[in-house]
């Protein structure tokens, strides 16, 4: 069983479908590709499932799979962002402080700084959530325009 194991590994990662079809037919009580096509499908499958399998090759059964509209078994972490199922998530907080006043836009410029750094400060400390980040800016500028 052992050297059925390395010749199976070996083929998977040659992408040999003419000798997986041999090596499956050693085991007749498994089911069989009725057709090359068939067996070249399966191989690509459980090369994306395959962890002893390179990640190079694994992508590239996953492209190959994906240009046909097979299932690919790549796991999420694997595949390309844009495929991804849990999806990305980017954060960001807007800054704007605004004056019309030319001898205030060095109040303005100071309490933005005051407000990156805040922002900068919370997030260092996993506090990202949007309402405490919020609270946050609002107290600098309720703070600010009491000066």
């Amino acid at each position: 069983m052992r050297d059925f194991s390395s010749a199976y590994r070996r083929a998977l990662t040659n992408g040999d479908v003419s000798e997986l079809m041999r090596l499956f037919a050693l085991l007749p009580h498994l089911p069989q590709p009725e057709s090359y096509e068939q067996a070249e499908i399966s191989m690509h499958i459980a090369r994306t499932m395959a962890e002893s399998i390179d990640v190079a090759r694994r992508l590239y059964s996953h492209k190959w799979l994906c240009e046909r509209n097979l299932p690919s078994q790549l796991p999420d972490h694997l595949r390309p962002k844009q495929q991804r199922l849990g999806g990305i998530v980017v954060q960001g907080v807007g800054i704007s402080v605004n004056t019309s006043n030319p001898l205030r836009r060095r109040e303005a410029d100071d309490m933005r700084h005051e407000m990156e750094l805040a922002v900068l400060d919370l997030y260092a400390n996993n506090d990202t959530e949007p309402e405490v980040v919020r609270r946050r800016l609002d107290d600098i500028r309720r703070n600010r325009l009491r000066m």
